[in-house]
């Protein structure tokens, strides 16, 4: 499969042959990581390997479209080529031994941090299960890229997320880990870990591609990950106590109906707008 790499115009019709060949071997991009590369390798050998087991997972989920039945491969493939990569328990114990430390993990198993986080969101095995992550990567406009793992953190399906979560600020601080403790306005309280994603290697003069991270758990997790030592007052810390400062979050504006927030971007669809002329709120989308 193409991967994206261009080719000089000599190469052209060498490279046509070789795609119309039925033995023709994967093309990956050099402008990808290494830990990107290996995952386009693993991949192509789960789907060739397991073919007959993921179309048979694709039929169970009776999707209604070519298009949808082509991603599922294809993310299939993806879990796959993970698992192959990070086996399931040795990826497991290892991270409980390292307390979830991403940047452990990866450097233990030769992935990337995406790819590790990535991989810390699917340890639901019964019986030998490990933190419930969930996972969400976007880029500096807010697009979604992808969302993944447990369930209990609100996403809407439409719309932009929450602007006072930390994957956004991670772009001003490139390549650093920013960990935070926030609250939903349900009383919900999250652990998160937010940081930049480079992406493929850019030309000269190309502006280069880069997302960032939200990997998160149950604040009540704390104590099994190590990024709950850096929460200001956790226990530990010198003068610190066992209480947390959370930052009051929110799903997206348009559902959200906490007031006096200074982030708010658009008025919530469930609540009449304020629109008293002799008060001045924080926003011009106060509520009543």
């Amino acid at each position: 499969r193409h991967r994206g790499a261009s080719a000089s115009r000599g190469d052209h019709a060498e490279l046509a042959a070789a795609i119309r060949s039925p033995f023709a071997a994967p093309f990956i991009s050099e402008r990808l990581s290494l830990a990107d590369q290996l995952r386009e390798i693993a991949m192509e050998a789960c789907l060739l390997r397991m073919s007959v087991a993921i179309a048979a997972e694709i039929e169970v989920l009776k999707l209604s479209s070519n298009e949808a039945r082509r991603l599922a491969r294809f993310e299939l493939g993806r879990y796959a080529a993970h698992a192959l990569m990070m086996p399931y328990q040795a990826f497991l114990s290892a991270a409980e031994r390292a307390h979830y430390d991403v940047d452990v993990l990866k450097s233990r198993f030769g992935v990337s941090f995406e790819q590790a986080a990535n991989r810390l969101t699917t340890l639901a095995r019964p019986g030998a299960s490990g933190v419930p992550f969930f996972m969400l990567e976007v880029d500096n406009a807010g697009n979604r890229f992808r969302k993944a793992g447990a369930l209990g953190f609100p996403q809407a399906r439409f719309g932009g997320g929450c602007p006072k979560l930390a994957v956004h600020a991670a772009f001003a601080q490139p390549g650093q880990v920013l960990v935070e403790a926030v609250e939903m306005p349900d009383g919900a309280e999250f652990l998160t870990v937010a940081r930049t994603l480079e992406g493929p290697q850019g030309a000269f003069a190309e502006r280069p591609r880069r997302t960032a991270l939200l990997l998160g758990c149950d604040l009540g997790f704390r104590e099994s990950v190590v990024y709950g030592d850096a929460l200001p007052g956790a226990p530990g810390k010198a003068g610190g106590a066992p209480t947390h400062a959370l930052t009051p979050v929110g799903p997206a504006c348009r559902l959200c109906e906490r007031a006096g927030c200074l982030a708010r971007a658009e008025p919530p669809v469930t609540r009449p707008l304020g629109l008293d002329e002799m008060v001045t709120g924080l926003s011009a989308f106060d509520f009543q």
